[in-house]
């Protein structure tokens, strides 16, 4: 299907899923930008401003299916690491699934990545996709009814997540793509980087979450004024895997809500600027390359891209943090705006 104008959206089968369930991808085009969002783990599957392709994504149905890493994709129910692989709620002891060690990760085993999201509608620049998580997914309590809504704008692509349960659990969902804002298949470690945060989670020298929010000050993730992103990554024994919590001065709008300016990060010609209404949002530059080979066919490397994941913070059920009641509405929401570097 195509809708002509300044606007262009098609909508195309990317493949079939082996339980039958078809998987769609949607093309999106503006005057400097566009962006394709798959179905499968309502997932960005390229992020194209300018001319430039900046998010590592896969050609097929079957490299993404193959690929754990969840490149570009929707997580949840609970993004990052709980602890424990549980949490306490109401006096109850919830267990969940493990798939990080003895620990939960962007929602366990079962989670949103894989899923064929419901094609919920769609326009000349935006595409909205549903899924409905039931009751007792790796181990999480209640049903959830999650919307996932992409809007291109120029060069900026608005991430909005939604999501109502019938009873109260943790919700936190973040969209994990991969960024390079050069050529594929080389280190990110040279692009600077500033991150509007004073403070940063603690964590262990196995990413594991110890609850304390600390100075960024002396530390290898100072990133208050930009600096190469490789400058300090080796005095950090985990390189850069941190939460920080986030104190923005830049703010504007987008679809209706305010959001910070959390990190710029520029590069090659490119600056990539990522906005949130979240108060935290995690670093992440892969040390292990998966071996999986992405958009343009080139292999992923160690240090070859960055993730920006907004969030409220690691193991967020695991301090309390993250409860949504009956009801009532979680909302996220994160702009990823690019702009030509002077």
């Amino acid at each position: 299907m195509v809708r002509e104008g300044i606007f262009e959206v098609i909508m195309e089968l990317f493949g079939f899923l082996p339980t039958g369930e078809e998987i769609f991808k949607f093309k999106l085009k503006s005057d400097t930008a566009e962006a394709e969002i798959i179905s499968l783990g309502a997932a960005i599957a390229r992020f194209r401003p300018f001319g430039r392709d900046i998010v590592c994504g896969f050609a097929t149905l079957d490299e993404y299916l193959l690929n754990g890493s969840f490149h570009g994709a929707t997580v949840g129910r609970v993004c990052n690491r709980t602890v424990g692989a549980s949490f306490a709620m109401d006096g109850v002891k919830y267990e969940l699934t493990k798939n990080n060690g003895e620990h939960c990760l962007h929602g366990g085993a079962d989670n949103f990545s894989k899923k064929a999201w419901d094609v919920l509608g769609y326009d000349d620049h935006s595409v909205r996709l549903g899924y409905t998580s039931p009751d007792g997914q790796s181990g999480f309590p209640g049903e959830v009814r999650v919307t996932a809504e992409y809007h291109l704008e120029g060069a900026a692509l608005t991430v909005r997540y939604t999501a109502v349960p019938n009873k109260k659990t943790p919700i936190m969902i973040t969209n994990h793509a991969y960024f390079h804002l050069g050529e594929f298949g080389t280190e990110v470690t040279d692009y600077t980087l500033r991150v509007y945060a004073d403070e940063f989670s603690e964590v262990s020298d196995k990413r594991l979450p110890t609850g304390r929010h600390i100075s960024v000050e002396g530390t290898p993730v100072d990133f208050r004024a930009p600096r190469r992103i490789g400058e300090r990554m080796a005095d950090s024994p985990i390189g850069y895997d941190h939460n920080f919590i986030l104190s923005p001065t830049d703010f504007r709008e987008s679809l209706g809500r305010r959001v910070g300016l959390a990190a710029v990060v520029e590069g090659e010609g490119l600056r990539l600027k990522a906005y949130t209404d979240q108060p935290g949002m995690q670093l992440y530059v892969p040390r292990i390359p998966v071996k999986t080979p992405m958009f343009n066919g080139r292999e992923q490397i160690s240090y070859g891209a960055f993730c920006l994941e907004s969030q409220i913070e690691p193991n967020a059920p695991g301090v309390g943090l993250g409860f949504i009641d009956a009801g009532e509405k979680y909302v996220s929401t994160t702009v990823y705006e690019a702009e030509i570097a002077d």
